[in-house]
């Protein structure tokens, strides 16, 4: 293991089975220093880093007691959550909730899967974390993704993380169409497990926020059988 240095991306990794994971192997192998975490969740803040990184790979008290400590106290700290296709379902609502709630971007990767996935994913986690995501405009709309700030016109517009996340999706496509799927991974980092009704649901928070900030709500076009765009307002 890769001792921690300045130099080096430095990525907290906790799982059950203890070391020898595929994240922590396929980390070290991209150049990155890797840090294995106890399950004292405060001991991890203590331990400086650029990501956490859970790996949900066997069902466990102790792996369910640690999801919920993190949903109660929402570090902000950019998370992925690693997760075999099998245990989805059995942690499919605290899941969700940790996707609604984190403070700092969260990605959940379905195992097994390609190193490349894995080394993409931690990648723009990490720049979206540390502020290095740039200003996007579109017409009078602004996002700001380092600072997580929307905006339109001079006035801020409050988004919750999913909001932020479908708002995002549709501001870099720069007023092209959004298919409901890609959608859907902008939200949970995976589609083939969540129903698409979940889009809608947060494409009309999305509206509404847009709405209380002067905008038209008509502004996210639904574009029936296909996905959703945003003109320039």
């Amino acid at each position: 293991m890769n001792d921690s240095g300045s130099s080096l991306p430095t990525a907290l990794i906790y799982s059950p089975l203890g070391s020898n994971t595929q994240a922590d192997r396929d980390l070290e192998m991209a150049g990155w220093s890797v840090k294995l975490a106890s399950s004292d969740l405060e001991s991890w803040t203590e331990q400086p880093s650029h990501i956490w990184v859970i790996d949900v790979s066997t069902r466990s008290i102790e792996m369910e007691q640690l999801m919920q400590e993190l949903w109660e106290k929402r570090f902000s700290v950019p998370l992925m959550i690693v997760v075999r296709e099998e245990l989805i379902a059995t942690y499919w609502q605290r899941l969700v909730q940790l996707k609604q709630d984190w403070p700092a971007p969260f990605q959940m990767l379905v195992a097994p899967y390609p190193l490349e996935e894995l080394l993409l994913r931690v990648v723009f986690l990490t720049r979206e974390g540390l502020g290095e995501g740039g200003v996007l405009v579109h017409g009078r709309f602004q996002l700001d993704v380092g600072r997580y700030e929307a905006r339109y016109g001079d006035r801020v517009v409050p988004l919750t993380p999913c909001e932020f996340q479908i708002f995002r999706a549709l501001m870099e496509a720069g007023g092209k169409v959004v298919s409901k799927r890609e959608l859907l991974h902008a939200l949970h980092g995976v589609e083939e497990h969540y129903d698409e009704s979940v889009v809608k649901v947060y494409v009309n928070r999305l509206r509404n926020r847009l709405e209380q900030a002067g905008a038209d709500r008509s502004c996210v076009r639904a574009i029936q059988g296909v996905g959703y765009r945003l003109d320039r307002g």
